[in-house]
């Protein structure tokens, strides 16, 4: 059909066509996982690990990644902290700290940009199923950063390539991400700062009262003392005055 423009024109217009349907099914597919990560960033009730285990199932299965790991940054010991952790549909139970001069991750916080690797050293990472164990096709390392400054980090690896626009998604998402899980550490945080002076507020109270009935205990003293004292006073006034007597009639 070279010399059909007819028929170059319908293929033309083929191409068109599925690259236009093509173009608004990722978009289709971004605004689902949005409306998705939004159903469950507005929770703002759901404590730290559970928000972290629900956002990296979601990032797991909708990108079709075989497993992930979430980390948060704790500035006060320096290091990573693992909060999920997700594989083949399940949550794998692992609570760990890394330094923040660790590998891959260590380089993404420095550099504050996704890390893409499509060639996977044999001793990086492993992707465990019944089957065994066997090196993905490509793991993402994606800050999560707020305000330039990154206070997690997404860590997924698939046997699957990850495409641009899945990239693009994630690295979207997650300046979400980063401002949920500030905002749960903030809240945590301030809940352990709120214990900590209910704490000490009894503890000074149970201080004031110890302090208060020592108080009550020497009052008390001070007064039996003072009692006594005059009761003293007064054995010792009505022995004179007998003393005396006795003086007189013997003169």
């Amino acid at each position: 059909y070279n010399n059909d423009v007819l028929a170059r024109s319908i293929i033309s217009m083929q191409q068109k066509l599925r690259e236009a349907e093509n173009t608004q099914a990722k978009i289709n597919w971004t605004n689902e996982g949005a409306a998705r990560f939004n159903e469950i960033l507005k929770n703002e009730g759901t404590e730290l690990t559970m928000l972290g285990d629900r956002i990296l199932k979601l990032v797991t299965e909708y990108l079709n990644a075989n497993q992930g790991a979430l980390y948060i940054i704790n500035n006060e010991e320096k290091c990573f902290e693992r909060i999920a952790t997700y594989a083949y549909g399940k949550k794998k139970f692992v609570d760990e700290r890394l330094p923040l001069e660790n590998g891959l991750l260590g380089q993404c916080v420095v550099e504050k940009e996704t890390i893409y690797l499509r060639e996977i050293p044999q001793t990086y990472v492993k992707i465990t199923s019944g089957l065994g164990e066997a090196t993905p096709a490509n793991v993402l390392i994606t800050p999560l950063k707020i305000r330039g400054e990154v206070n997690g980090v997404l860590e997924l690896a698939s046997f699957e390539i990850f495409q641009p626009h899945q990239i693009e998604f994630i690295e979207k998402q997650a300046e979400n991400i980063a401002a949920i899980l500030l905002s749960r550490q903030i809240a945590v945080q301030t809940q352990s700062l709120l214990a900590e002076a209910r704490r000490r507020q009894q503890e000074l109270s149970q201080q004031e009262e110890e302090m208060r009935q020592h108080a009550e205990e020497l009052q008390a003293t001070q007064e039996e003392m003072q009692r006594q004292r005059f009761e003293l006073e007064r054995e010792i006034h009505l022995l004179k005055s007998k003393l005396a007597l006795h003086e007189v009639a013997l003169n």
